[in-house]
This record gives C-alpha cells, structure tokens and sequence, in this order.
C-alpha cells in the first residue's frame, strides 16, 4: 500500500509539473474574463482554458452560478446547458463572442 501511495504522489508531481511547463497561448479580452469567473467560482487559481469545466471542479450547480455570471458580465444569455455544451474557457468565449456579434448557432 506504501509503494502503491508513492506511485500515485510521484505520478501527481509529475502532470504538475506537465502543467506548470506547458506554453501558455496568450488569452484574449474574453477568454480572459471567462477564465476569471471560473476562477471565482471554482475557488482555484491554476486552471487551464483548456480544462473543462467538470474536471476543474465543476458541477451541476456551480454550473447555474456561472452562466449567470457570465450572463451579466457580457450581457448574453447563457445557460447551465451551454456551460457543458461548451465546456472549456476556449469554447466558452468563443461562443460568447459569436453571441455578442449576432451569430448564435
């Protein structure tokens, strides 16, 4: 159980540090503000745009407060269906700028 613990603390260091040294694209305005609302919500500060929502921590409900948020911050209407329909930060702001221009799906 000790080795199998050790296998895991090793592997986990590991995708840190995957992480910590992948290159970071620069984020534009909106994917931006749409990675600050899940940080808020998420209560995380390390989340990558393009991690989804369910593994950064997401839920059903913290689903609802975000795309209230996001709703109110750039003034479209978005739902908790659209949260999973487009499930990462990338994708999130993509959607909302085609909103915002007129061009929903």
């Amino acid at each position: 159980k000790v080795i199998r613990q050790e296998v895991i603390a090793i592997i986990k260091t590991e995708i840190e540090r995957a992480f910590a040294s992948a290159v970071e694209t620069p984020l534009n305005e909106i994917e931006q503000q749409v990675l600050t609302a899940w940080q808020k919500l998420l209560g995380r500060t390390s989340i990558r745009p393009d991690e989804t929502f369910l593994l950064a921590g997401g839920d059903s409900l913290t689903a609802v407060s975000l795309a209230n948020l996001l709703s109110d911050i750039f003034v479209v209407e978005f739902n908790a269906v659209d949260i999973f329909e487009y499930p990462t930060v990338f994708t999130q702001a993509a959607e909302i700028d085609l909103r915002r221009h007129g061009s929903v799906k």
